[in-house]
């Protein structure tokens, strides 16, 4: 598998945010694997999405991966 940002862009486009605490564990365990040397931010945006941004010699930081947010309902 060639793990590139197309492969990342793929990964974030499957995602659904739904909190902070699972969609930061589904990056440690899914995405930094498989890009070891790389320098990562990520975390909840203002507008109420997540993203990674990546840097390093494959992903270079100047592509910021955004999710899409969904809320949960209230009951």
């Amino acid at each position: 598998m060639n793990y590139d940002l197309a492969w990342l862009q793929n990964w974030a486009d499957l995602q659904r945010y739904v909190d902070s605490g699972s969609m930061s564990w589904k990056v440690i365990s899914e995405v930094i694997p498989n890009f070891p040397n790389h320098a990562v931010d990520v975390g909840p945006t203002l507008e109420g999405n997540y993203q990674i941004t990546l840097t390093g010699p494959v992903i270079d930081g100047t592509q910021v991966i955004v999710y899409a947010a969904v809320r949960k309902e209230a009951k």
